[in-house]
Formats: C-alpha cells, sequence, structure tokens
C-alpha cells in the first residue's frame, strides 16, 4: 500500500481513492500511535517502587544528590538534656591533689575537701598469656591401666585457644565481620604471639561442631513454641545460589541454608503439622505448611497498598487508600487498647466487618485486583494477630534477625563449601539466639565453651557442648 504520494498523484486520485488509499490507512496508522504514546505516558508516570512502597530493600533506593539527613544528631530544640549517669561504684578512684597555683605559680598547701568528679573509661587489657597445663600421666592401681587427668572446662585436647580467645574470635568474625585475615592482623596488635589464619578458622570449623547438639536443641524449642517468624534470603555457596533461612521465637534463632526455597525446608523444622501460628511474608511456600494458625506480614501490604494508592492518582477514597486506613488502625489497636478488653473485642469485631464488606468491592485497575486476590486468598491470616496477644502484625522481627547475616554475605560473598555454610548457620544460631536473650553476648559463648562436653543443660541458656577433640 502506497503512502508517499506526491500533490501531483493526490490531486489525480478520486474521492473513492483518496478515502480507501490514504486517509483511513492514516487514521489506523493515527490510532495505533495513539495507543502506543498512551502506554509510553502510563510508564513515564508510573511510580517507582522503593522500600517505601514494596519489599525492595532499602539499599536498592535511589538518590539523586545527596541522601536527606534524618538526624543530625544533638539534643532538640526544646527538649530536656540527657547526661551520662556517673558510675556509682569505679573501680578505681584517683585523687589529683592540687600542689601548684596556676595563677601566681606558687607552691601552696591546700587544704580543701572539695573535689571535681571526672570518670574516664578506659581499656583495662588484652594481653595474652600462654597458658602450659601438665596434666598428670599414671597407672591405676587396681586395673592397671594407664590413667591421665581431665583437662579444665573448654580446654580440649589439641586445642590451641582456650575459651575467652575462642569467644572473641567467634564475635570478631559474625558479630563485626572481620574476615579471617584481618582477625589474625587485630590479634598480633595486641601480641607477639603469630595467630595463622588456619588456626582461626579451626576455631570457627570446631565451634560449628561443638554447638550441633545446640543448634539442634534450639530447632527444638522453636519446634513446641507458639509463635515463629520464618524468612529467607539469597546464600551463595561454591558460587552457586542457595537460601539461608531464619526461624525466630521469643527467645531463639534458628539459621539453616538449604538448597531448596521450598515449603519442605519450613517442615524439616516444624514438623509436618506446627501446633503454633507462622508469621511470614505472601510467600507460596508458607501455604503449603500445615500450622494452627498463619498471620501474614501487614508491613509488606502496607507497602504495596502504598504503591497502589500512587499509581492510582492519590485517590483518599480509593480502594488503596481505605485498605491501608483499615490496617494501620488494626496495628493501633493491637499496639493502643488493652488486650481482649471491651472496648478492644468491640473495635476489633467492628474491623472485621469493615473488612468483610469492602474487600470484595469492584475494581478497575490491574493492580487493585491483583491485591483483590491476595486479600481474598489469605482473608483469615490477616488479622489473626488481633486474637493472640503473642502473634505480631508483621515479620519485621524474622526481618532483623536475618539482616546481619545478609550484611555479612555482602562483605565474605557466601561459604566455599557443605561443610562451610553448615558451620556458618550453627554458630550464627548460637551468637544471635544469645543475644535474643539479651545475655552478654561474650560471656555467653565463654559459658557455653566452659560447659563439660555432654553435661547438663546451662540453667540460663540452655545449652549443651559436645565435645570434637
Amino acid at each position: 500500500m502506497k503512502m508517499d504520494y506526491s500533490r501531483e498523484e493526490l490531486l489525480k486520485l478520486s474521492q473513492e481513492e483518496l478515502i480507501d488509499d490514504v486517509i483511513l490507512p492514516l487514521l489506523a496508522a493515527f490510532d495505533q500511535l495513539k495507543e502506543q504514546f498512551t502506554e509510553l505516558e502510563a510508564m513515564v508516570t508510573k511510580p517507582k517502587k522503593d522500600s517505601n512502597n514494596s519489599s525492595k530493600p532499602p539499599s536498592t533506593d535511589f538518590f539523586k544528590g545527596a541522601k536527606p539527613v534524618k538526624n543530625r544528631g544533638g539534643g532538640k530544640q526544646g527538649h530536656e538534656p540527657h547526661y551520662r549517669k556517673l558510675c556509682e561504684k569505679p573501680d578505681k578512684r584517683v585523687f589529683i591533689p592540687l600542689k601548684t597555683c596556676p595563677h601566681c605559680g606558687l607552691d601552696h598547701k591546700f587544704n580543701s575537701k572539695s573535689y571535681l568528679t571526672h570518670q574516664v573509661i578506659e581499656l583495662k587489657s588484652l594481653d595474652f598469656e600462654v597458658i602450659e597445663y601438665l596434666r598428670q600421666k599414671s597407672t591405676c592401681c587396681l586395673s592397671g591401666k594407664s590413667v591421665l587427668s581431665a583437662n579444665p572446662p573448654g580446654v580440649f585436647d589439641h586445642d590451641l585457644f582456650g575459651p575467652r580467645l575462642k569467644s572473641l574470635i567467634l564475635i570478631l568474625y559474625y558479630e563485626n565481620y572481620l574476615s579471617v585475615q584481618k582477625i589474625c592482623r587485630f590479634l598480633s596488635t595486641f601480641s607477639p604471639i603469630k595467630v595463622s589464619k588456619g588456626a582461626v578458622l579451626t576455631v570457627l570449623r570446631k565451634s560449628g561442631k561443638a554447638f550441633e547438639g545446640t543448634h539442634a536443641e534450639i530447632m527444638s524449642q522453636i519446634r513446641n513454641h507458639d509463635v515463629v517468624g520464618i524468612d529467607e534470603s539469597g546464600w551463595r555457596v561454591s558460587g552457586k545460589t542457595e537460601w539461608l533461612w531464619a526461624f525466630q521465637t521469643k527467645d531463639q534463632v534458628l539459621y539453616k541454608i538449604e538448597k531448596s526455597r521450598g515449603s519442605d525446608v519450613v517442615k524439616s523444622v516444624l514438623g509436618e503439622e506446627y501446633n503454633g501460628t507462622v508469621i511470614s511474608d505472601f510467600y507460596s511456600a508458607y501455604s503449603k505448611v500445615k500450622s494452627k494458625g498463619k498471620q501474614k506480614c501487614l508491613a509488606h501490604l502496607l507497602r504495596k497498598l502504598k504503591y497502589i494508592f500512587e499509581l492510582t492518582g492519590w485517590n483518599p477514597q480509593g480502594y488503596a487508600s481505605i485498605l491501608r486506613e483499615l490496617f494501620q488502625e488494626a496495628i493501633h489497636l493491637k499496639n493502643a487498647v488493652p488486650f481482649n478488653s471491651t472496648d478492644f473485642i468491640w473495635q476489633r469485631d467492628l474491623l472485621e466487618r469493615r473488612l468483610d464488606n469492602y474487600i470484595s468491592e469492584p475494581v478497575d485497575h490491574k493492580e487493585e485486583k491483583t491485591i483483590q486476590k491476595r486479600l481474598i486468598k489469605y482473608r483469615k491470616e490477616l488479622l489473626l494477630f488481633l486474637y493472640d496477644e503473642q502473634v505480631d502484625p508483621t515479620n519485621n522481627k524474622s526481618e532483623q534477625a536475618i539482616r546481619p547475616r545478609v550484611i555479612h554475605r555482602k562483605i565474605c560473598f557466601g561459604s566455599r563449601s557443605d561443610l562451610g555454610k553448615e558451620t556458618y548457620a550453627t554458630n550464627s544460631s548460637i551468637i544471635e539466639t544469645i543475644k535474643k536473650r539479651g545475655e552478654n553476648l561474650f560471656e555467653g559463648l565463654k559459658e557455653v565453651l566452659e560447659s563439660k562436653p555432654g553435661s547438663k543443660p546451662l540453667l540460663n541458656l540452655g545449652f549443651t557442648l559436645h565435645d570434637t577433640s
């Protein structure tokens, strides 16, 4: 079909030829261009997804120029100042007498008993000491067999480091994200004793082996807990993508690194039928898990609704806007009103009716239809937190449990072997569980390492150490 007519050729065409061969094809092309323009305009005006309106991490947010400073530090204008309180029982008290007058420069005998108090926090010691254990050998007078005195707590055969130094190495690696080489460099600044990379790696590996029983015990405690939150993130093992799972309760944190991202991993930890409530995001693997109850993360849902609210033109009476307000009211009810009080139950029932009435309202936008299907599918898992005081409306605690490991992953680039991933998951579980229980991390690790292999669990931590010698 010819479209590049000259003026003379157009003048020679009849009216029918002009309409059929020129005008109608031009109108069809114009309609097609109009549709393409509408699609491009929608793409340009479409709000971008970031950490505020989607599940994308804050690290992916794009800021043009300098990031806005939310907290510039210092006291806020109009607020009363807060000062560090003096320690009531300082470890050392040093009196500094006044001998020379700073004004006249002469020595005087000052009889004043007035002192200005100034407390300084100082590093006490980071000295290393080499301890030589001489274990007595003898022969049993009854059986005639050779006998040997036992090692002190926390010291095993062929160990190079004691429990205190082991605890420090574990903290430097898993909590402060120092590489093995940097740990060696750090330790060398406090002692002339050379510490090799192999020695540090042996500490990490042997600790993982020693904590295997504790890791299994944490899994058992989580399985018997009433509420568990779960989250997962990618983890590289030998250059291949696997998955780091985090299971957390009020007192425990359990990590597992598995090749699968499916429901089988959850079932391996919680069992085929979990007699508690699972808090999670909307990932499909959690739907296949059988449990007493399920609570979907409202933080994920609120971010999605915010994105739809922005996408549909900031309509305060729109589908997404009203739902956002409803779920925010539900979270406020849990935080502000005494649980299961008369007022609480009345407001909870009202929220349930409002949600039922509005969830199936007719919608036009594609994104609204998508979120509507999700809400209808998970209707019974949206407000469960209003019926169980232990259940949180969001899965933020699980995300907080997995965040330190994600930060470390970006530094260490994952694990190099299956043994490495098992060691990492086990040691990280012990460390995060001690922190979760409010224990001092150094003292907690040292106490576990000093416990006798196969002994009864420690009263405060509930951990049992297994011999790796």
